[in-house]
């Protein structure tokens, strides 16, 4: 008999537990749908409990925690396939002096909202890093975003300036790292990165993106370049 809606309550602090959702009567509450007689039911069930310790993580830090150390964040941003992971990836393994996160690590349907620009999922992204950066470093933020959709928020107050630094490459190179790299077939998918990489590029300097070509570049040399970027403005 498949499970179809679970919900995970913070009411009971001491007994933290998984329950049917029409059980739940407190205002903090997840949603999951889950059936476990689907073939991959048992790597849906393993998604939402990661779900669920990353989101008891996210309260306690906006509940009970306040920032009280101020740092600049740092954001990566580009079109889907410009080759941001593999560079970030090399940072995550190698930082010293910051934290890297990947934006998509907390993405779940209920963000999904871009009538309002993603604002609730901005605002997730902007507390966690606030909090994040108690420990004195400062965090580097990875994922395919627009300046407006953090300035708007009045979490940006959390932090002494957000950085921006757009990685781009030529039409033909995306296209080409998208199709043979990724080997993705999507031709929307395909059209809307190459649309987004040619927006970077026409208004990285009104958006005040810092611009990183790297149609000739390898990831390690991208990551060098990142983390020059960084250093420079810690």
């Amino acid at each position: 008999m498949p499970i179809k809606c679970f919900a995970f309550s913070l009411s009971d602090t001491k007994n933290l537990r998984l329950q049917p959702a029409r059980y739940v009567k407190y205002p903090f509450e997840l949603i999951f749908d889950v059936d476990i007689n689907k073939k991959y039911g048992i790597i849906n069930v393993l998604y939402m409990l990661i779900i669920i310790k990353l989101t008891v993580w996210i309260y306690f830090l906006e509940t009970f925690m306040e920032t009280n150390k101020k740092l600049p964040l740092f954001i990566i941003t580009g079109a889907s396939g410009v080759g941001k992971s593999t560079p970030c990836e090399i940072l995550f393994q190698n930082e010293t002096e910051y934290i890297v996160m990947e934006s998509d690590l907390l993405w779940h349907d209920i963000y999904n909202t871009p009538k309002d620009n993603y604002r609730k999922y901005r605002e997730l992204w902007l507390n966690v890093c606030a909090n994040i950066s108690q420990i004195g470093k400062p965090v580097v933020l990875c994922g395919c975003v627009t300046p407006e959709q953090f300035n708007v928020c009045i979490e940006k107050a959390l932090f002494t300036e957000i950085h921006y630094l757009a990685i781009f490459c030529d039409d033909d190179v995306l296209e080409n790292r998208m199709k043979n790299g990724r080997k993705i077939d999507d031709e929307n998918w395909i059209k809307s990165s190459i649309e987004f990489n040619n927006w970077i590029k026409n208004n990285a300097k009104e958006q005040n993106m810092y611009l990183l070509n790297t149609s000739e570049l390898l990831p390690e040399q991208v990551a060098k370049e990142i983390d020059k970027w960084i250093i420079e403005r810690i």
